[in-house]
């Protein structure tokens, strides 16, 4: 019988910031044909957004490992993307690694994120990401099943479905 991995999910520090840099690197080139991204030229995407993370309060950034080693991470944020001014915790940037996903990881670093922060949540989904649709619509199923029909939004010339829901603490 196999046994469970042991993931973790914490709370990035600021001595993580280059990890979590390396990370972000392998997500948006996962990510680069759906957003259409390209490197600049040092051969990087880059995350200008990163700092703030650590600058702005109610931006919290975790890495998520299994079994010890580095499987991935998110970037939750309090704030809606949809509706400004909403109070809702958004899913900015979520990413687990090739070699964990389709074996429940990613769900469970999910769950952990979520009850990290009881309240109103939002996770959206490019509109031509139907791999993470599948995936985000799976995991809200599970957790949330009267809550896991996603709503259609258009933000900065782009559409996503937008998952809404709220975590008990």
């Amino acid at each position: 019988m196999a046994r469970s991995p042991e993931i973790e999910v914490y709370r990035a520090t600021i001595d993580d910031r280059p990890v979590l840099e390396h990370l972000l690197e392998l997500y948006l080139y996962d990510f680069s044909d759906i957003a259409n991204l390209h490197v600049d030229a040092t051969g990087r995407f880059g995350y200008p957004d990163l700092p703030n993370y650590w600058e702005i309060e109610g931006r919290y950034p975790y890495l998520a490992t299994v079994d010890r080693k580095l499987a991935g991470f998110a970037l939750v944020r309090l704030g809606s993307v949809i509706t400004e001014g909403l109070e809702v915790w958004d899913m900015q940037q979520f990413f687990v690694m090739r070699k964990y996903r389709h074996k429940g990881v990613g769900s469970e670093i999910a769950r952990r994120v979520w009850r990290k922060h009881p309240g109103q949540w939002e996770v959206r989904i490019l509109d031509n990401n139907p791999s993470a649709l599948k995936f985000w619509a799976n995991v809200v199923e599970q957790e949330f099943p009267t809550q896991a029909q996603p709503v259609i939004a258009s933000v900065n010339d782009a559409t996503y479905n937008v998952f809404q829901f709220e975590v008990q603490s």
